[in-house]
């Protein structure tokens, strides 16, 4: 039996977008369905010929049809769905080509959709309207072609504000650091390995893992900016006295095509244990984002990460690059929403494809505290997040991967959520789910099993709003998932950045309603540069 694994397939953000995409690509040769598919072999998974989004389960030569869950397309090298990407199937003169290359075939023509649902803008970096519209009072009762009308009105406002954010790209990024300035020496409480010595700077230099990193020693990697004992309970507390976190982040943009479903999750009476409403992280692409929306989610205490400018492939960047694209996305959001710097701490990298050392130097050098791009299969106990002062506590499974040592900095790995058929997915709207709600609601309660009944380990559910918008009972899952944890009273569901603070200070369940980072408070929201254009 062929065991499939989605490693990659839940790796392109393209938020709403993709709805876009899929009723117009697809519309056409849907209409040759009706035609009549032949098993050319007894068993096998195939492509439609019609379609990028369906496939046929031949069995016994008899043809099954079957469709990718909203937003997703059939991969017809991992034979699972995947996010759209050109290379796994775009629609050409209305047909579905598989495998495209611009050397192959011309690309569509200029202002038609692209496959990853950018639009023709897809080249450039699309920003926020300089006038700044959007629509903050969204109504929470309009149907699905009600929202997509507001969308598609949304869309046609974008602008392309080259010279800003052309300016941001030519220098590198922003002068302005996300947050701390790393120590010279590495963490206070941690104890350099052996060969490494206390030097300055411009004499301090990576060495590879066979070299400076090294297993993990509890006694050298202590609390609050070391950690690498991956499968254990932070502080040596007992499950018992252990919160169990959920962490629930979106990638991509922000706007009026999904705030209703952002509302409808985070409604304000539904809290967690100490009674603050609950709260999650959105790591946030340029391309389509309200910034007015941004600002009224983070007034409200979500966290606000990024997810870079223009949301490519930058694997082969250099680390100027990459400061511009993820430095770069924090500089607009703190210019066009308010998002102080000091609270853009963490990022996730487009297609979770890493850079490797350059991508983590650059995060190191400039103060980050966290990424969350790195997919990490089941073990048992799943893992905690991790500092990069050791060796990766599991499996990478996308080159090029970090080799360095780089301290104080976390990874919340992205562990596979499992779904129908047991096959992982780094982002659980790229499994495949149950078409009832109670069977789906049922399926995130599993996975939340394994981590709530084991070592407490945070449970990180991410996805991107494109999911939701296929069917109400998506929606409804999640919410009765979340109402079903919060009622085991100690379940808080909190933003990436909250998790680690806790680990940082691990503190026990009876003492959280004076635990500070995950108090009620709301940030100040500074009024936005733009505002002023």
């Amino acid at each position: 039996m062929l065991k499939m694994h989605n490693f990659g397939a839940s790796i392109l953000c393209i938020g709403s977008g993709i709805l876009l995409l899929s009723d117009i690509a697809s519309a056409a040769p849907r209409r040759e369905r009706h035609k009549k598919f032949v098993c050319t072999q007894e068993t096998g998974t195939f492509p439609d010929p019609y379609t990028c989004e369906s496939y046929w389960l031949c069995s016994y030569g008899a043809p099954i049809a079957r469709s990718c869950n909203f937003g997703l397309v059939f991969d017809n090298t991992t034979l699972n769905c995947g996010w759209a990407k050109p290379e796994i199937c775009t629609i050409i003169d209305g047909k579905p080509v598989r495998g495209w290359s611009p050397d192959l075939e011309p690309p569509p023509p200029a202002g038609s959709p692209t496959p990853n649902g950018n639009g023709a803008a897809q080249s450039k970096v699309m920003s926020v309207d300089g006038a700044g519209n959007s629509s903050n009072a969204i109504s929470s009762n309009r149907t699905r072609a009600e929202k997509l009308a507001a969308y598609e009105q949304i869309i046609a406002k974008w602008r392309y504000s080259g010279k800003r954010l052309k300016q941001i790209q030519s220098q590198g990024g922003p002068t302005t650091t996300t947050t701390r300035a790393p120590s010279l020496t590495g963490p206070p409480n941690f104890d350099l390995p052996d060969g490494v010595t206390k030097a300055p700077r411009n004499l301090y230099t990576l060495k590879p893992v066979g070299e400076a990193a090294i297993a993990c020693d509890k006694r050298r990697c202590r609390l609050p900016d070391c950690y690498c004992d991956a499968q254990s309970i932070p502080g040596g507390l007992s499950t018992d006295k252990t919160p169990q976190i959920v962490m629930v982040t979106f990638d991509d943009a922000v706007n009026g095509g999904n705030i209703d479903m952002i509302n409808h999750l985070f409604r304000e009476n539904r809290t967690n244990p100490n009674g603050c409403p609950i709260t999650g992280t959105f790591f946030l692409a340029n391309g389509w984002t309200d910034y007015n929306i941004v600002r009224e989610l983070y007034g409200r205490g979500h966290e606000i990460a990024s997810h870079s400018l223009s949301h490519q492939d930058f694997t082969h960047y250099n680390k100027k690059q990459w400061r511009a694209e993820i430095v770069g996305e924090a500089q607009v959001a703190h210019e066009y929403a308010g998002v102080n710097m000091s609270d853009i701490v963490g990022m996730r990298a487009p297609f979770l494809a890493v850079g490797g050392d350059t991508m983590y130097k650059m995060l190191w050098d400039n103060g980050f505290l966290y990424d969350s791009s790195i997919p990490s299969g089941q073990t048992n106990p799943p893992l905690w997040p991790y500092t990069f002062d050791s060796p990766l506590p599991h499996a990478c499974f996308q080159e090029p991967c970090p080799k360095s040592y780089f301290p104080g900095l976390w990874e919340v790995p992205m562990t596979y959520f499992v779904g129908l058929g047991d096959l992982g997915c780094s982002m659980y709207d790229a499994c495949t789910h149950p078409s009832d709600e109670d069977d789906i609601a049922d399926l995130f309660y599993q996975n939340f099993m394994k981590h709530y009944s084991t070592n407490r380990s945070p449970f990180l559910l991410s996805a991107h709003s494109a999911w939701y918008q296929n069917s109400q009972a998506h929606e409804n899952a999640m919410e009765t998932f979340m109402d079903r944890a919060l009622k085991l009273g100690d379940v808080y569901f909190v933003a990436a950045k909250q998790a680690i603070y806790w680990m940082q200070t691990p503190t026990p369940l009876a003492d959280l309603k004076d635990f500070k980072p995950w108090q009620c408070a709301h940030p100040v929201v500074k009024k936005p540069a733009a505002s002023t254009r």
